[in-house]
């Protein structure tokens, strides 16, 4: 049995990993390119009813536009303050997102936090997209309009997302 020439082994060996190393080069190359985005900002109450805390449905489930929406029953001497907002940001990145509440030009609550991966299980996951969450939970007495305004910080491209809610407060 006659052995294969070591050239041509050689050649072939160098054909095959330089094959292989342009194929991860492409594939890691175009999840590079595609930034983070924020995609998503679901806003709840989180209220005490009979002893029971309760959590309403996102404020903005039926609104259409970036209009505000109205929040809150509360009375003068009871106003709506507890918020959960989640915020889902869509793409590979490791950026951290920071939630600012302003109420006018007057910011009335800032804070960092870095986004949590949910694994929704192997046949349902996006590898090349997938989607990380935060959760910020605000407090506070709120009897006027207060806008959400959520932005990727650590990222070239910036990705920012607002949402504005108008508390009703009466006497």
């Amino acid at each position: 049995m006659k052995l294969p020439n070591p050239r041509m082994v050689t050649s072939f060996l160098v054909s095959l990993a330089l094959i292989i190393y342009c194929a991860t080069v492409a594939n890691s190359v175009g999840r590079q390119n595609k930034p983070a985005r924020i995609t998503a900002m679901k806003v709840s109450t989180l209220d005490s009813e009979g002893g029971k805390l309760a959590v309403s449905e996102d404020l903005f489930v039926n609104q259409s536009g970036s209009s505000p929406v109205r929040a809150g029953n509360g009375s003068g001497n009871y106003p709506e303050h507890h918020l959960l907002v989640l915020v889902q940001v869509t793409g590979n990145t490791d950026a951290k997102v920071e939630l600012q509440a302003t109420e006018g030009r007057k910011l009335v609550w800032s804070k960092v936090s870095q986004p949590f991966y949910e694994k929704l299980g192997a046949d349902t996951e996006d590898i090349n997209n997938p989607r990380r969450y935060v959760i910020f939970f605000i407090e506070g007495e709120r009897c006027q309009t207060l806008k959400l305004t959520a932005r990727l910080v650590g990222q070239r491209q910036p990705s920012s997302m607002s949402r504005t809610i108008e508390f009703s407060c009466g006497e």
